[in-house]
């Protein structure tokens, strides 16, 4: 077997992804917990809703305009899934580990940017088995932290690429405004961005 240093970044994905979603595969058969009621089945905006009414109504249910929290793309992922998988939790649930996978594997490729190949592997592995994850996997109204996450993650990695001319390093700085503003839209904490 090769080393971590001799192996692909495809293949290190692929590997850090199969590690984050078998140690969160646990979470899928799980139901609706904790706040997840009232975000997601009672709210008539992820049941029924269209996807101007996640931009335009709080994410709290019955909370005034204005006065609650704002996390419109997380409302309409929330929106997607419930199509998706009927309102069945263990599909919402699925989406959340792949988030997870896919937030394991932006780690993985921001740290191979700013170290080698075997530290990266080696921090991307801790970050998707660390059980300070639990609480934004298990729980479906986590799933804000992983948008998020997944927005900065991907808007580093694009400030960290080597763009060639001036058209390429404009189309950058739209993508990372692009992914902040997804980020924002699904969790507050992305304002720490720049």
């Amino acid at each position: 077997m090769k080393a971590p240093t001799q192996l692909s970044t495809p293949v290190r994905a692929a590997a850090i992804a199969l590690l984050a979603i078998a140690v969160y595969l646990n979470s899928v058969p799980n139901g609706f917990a904790y706040d997840d009621p009232t975000i997601i089945p009672q709210n008539p905006v992820v049941t029924e809703g269209g996807l101007s009414d996640a931009f335009s109504e709080p994410y709290w249910p019955g909370s005034r305009v204005g006065t609650g929290l704002y996390r419109p793309v997380t409302i309409a992922s929330f929106q997607l899934d419930w199509r998706v998988w009927g309102g069945h939790p263990a599909g919402l649930h699925a989406t959340n580990v792949l988030l997870h996978a896919g937030a394991s594997v932006l780690v993985l490729l921001l740290l191979t940017a700013l170290t080698g190949p075997a530290p990266a592997a080696l921090g991307a592995a801790v970050f998707a088995v660390h059980p300070v994850h639990v609480e934004a996997v298990a729980n479906l109204v986590g799933r804000s932290e992983l948008l998020a996450a997944v927005g900065v993650l991907g808007a580093c990695l694009l400030f960290l690429s080597k763009p060639g001319g001036k058209r390429e390093r404009g189309l950058r700085w739209a993508a990372i405004a692009l992914l902040y503003g997804l980020a924002l839209g699904a969790k507050e904490i992305a304002v720490t961005l720049p």
